[in-house]
């Protein structure tokens, strides 16, 4: 996204020379751009998003410009003749190296978000050198507006994890595939592998990942073949000593299917935000849940037999509102596109709207269809959910 306010860009490189470049982290849909013929000028970054940038397109990396999370950072700007802004990065809480942006200079003080999930450090934001010298105004925020929607209800990251642990322990010894990208979710697996004393088995290029996140060793190995072509025998005697096998989605259904035809114990697990659409997305479907600490973490299992947890590494909607309430009210413009009602979306202008109303911030900027559209709390007192999208 380029910046509204400042000639900078994050996670967004298809911008022409002039325009300085910051990337939050190394998912695929934060790259667009990208690639290891880039010469557009220096990415700034976390450290280890650049060790992943550099992992994955070598000559990439004489551009990538790491920089530390927490201290004030002064930086010139690429075609501001001579200007300097100041930087912090704040941890985001979403995956290994994502960062939050804190942006300060003549346009004013910019919050930039990137992907996050709450996190107990972002209470203290505000107190902050860059939101807390005197006359500072926090001008805009950038948020993720991913699961902004009151049905999205996730439990802590640490709770779903006890109840994902707690219903594999159940079939228990297995092969228990679990649902992953190529970066994310590192600390459910080190908790299923250490809780059942087992090894998690990683796709190559997962298993490099890993590696250059220091997270190598006894129990995370690499897969010995592709799951869902693996011989009978193989899939018997790990479904009999038990362990963790790491899939794409794409694969997971595949993969099951193929260690059930061969005769070896197997369930599958896929931790994901969207879990609370599955009623409307998998027919049949049933709900259970568990109950730990307290807290029940409903579970959705699919036809297939495919169980399918809130795991979320954004935040819940309550958890939107929570981290709005603690910083200075400011015009927010949302990172994602406004989701549209459908079985694999929901309605985006309810979101919006609750969200307007119950964090108190002045006004929303939103893009869907090709158009930028802007609501303030004034007319959508008097609009509702059905405004216009004009600005």
């Amino acid at each position: 996204m380029l910046l509204e306010e400042a000639p900078v860009a994050v996670d967004s490189f298809s911008h022409e020379p002039g325009v300085t470049f910051f990337c939050s982290h190394a998912h695929d849909d934060h790259l667009k751009g990208l690639s290891g013929s880039w010469r557009r000028g220096p990415i700034y970054t976390s450290h280890v998003t650049a060790r992943l940038l550099s992992r994955r397109w070598p000559p990439l990396e004489p551009f990538l410009k790491p920089l530390e999370i927490g201290p004030v950072h002064r930086i010139l700007l690429g075609s501001a003749g001579g200007l300097e802004i100041e930087v912090c990065l704040v941890d985001a809480n979403h995956v290994p190296g994502s960062v939050m942006f804190i942006f300060s200079g003549y346009f004013g003080t910019l919050l930039y978000t990137g992907d996050f999930r709450l996190h107990d450090d972002h209470v203290h934001l505000s107190v902050l050198p860059l939101l807390a010298r005197p006359n500072a105004e926090l001008s805009r925020i950038f948020l993720d507006n991913t699961f902004c929607h009151p049905q999205f209800a996730h439990a802590p990251r640490a709770e779903v994890c006890k109840a994902i642990t707690k219903r594999i322990i159940s079939k228990w010894p297995c092969i228990a595939f679990v649902v992953v990208y190529k970066m994310g979710k590192e600390s459910l697996l080190a908790h299923l592998a250490k809780r059942l004393k087992t090894v998690v088995l990683l796709p190559k290029e997962r298993m490099l990942v890993a590696k250059d996140l220091g997270l190598h060793g006894s129990n995370i190995q690499e897969q010995p073949c592709n799951p869902q072509s693996a011989a009978a025998e193989e899939l018997r005697r790990r479904s009999m000593q038990g362990c963790i096998w790491a899939v794409s989605r794409r694969n997971v259904r595949k993969s099951l299917w193929q260690a059930t035809e061969s005769g070896a114990a197997a369930h599958a697990i896929d931790p994901s935000g969207w879990a609370e659409l599955s009623r409307s997305q998998y027919v049949p479907c049933y709900e259970d849940s568990h109950t730990v600490s307290g807290q029940t973490v409903p579970v959705f299992v699919s036809d297939d037999g495919v169980s399918h947890y809130p795991y979320s590494d954004h935040c819940s909607y309550l958890e939107l509102v929570q981290f709005l309430s603690c910083l200075p009210s400011a015009p927010v413009t949302f990172i994602g596109p406004l989701p549209k009602p459908g079985p694999f979306g929901y309605d985006g202008e309810v979101g919006l709207h609750r969200l307007l109303h119950e964090a108190g911030v002045p006004s929303i900027k939103y893009y869907q269809q090709g158009r930028f559209g802007k609501v303030d709390r004034k007319r959508a007192a008097s609009d509702g959910p059905d405004c216009s999208n004009d600005i």
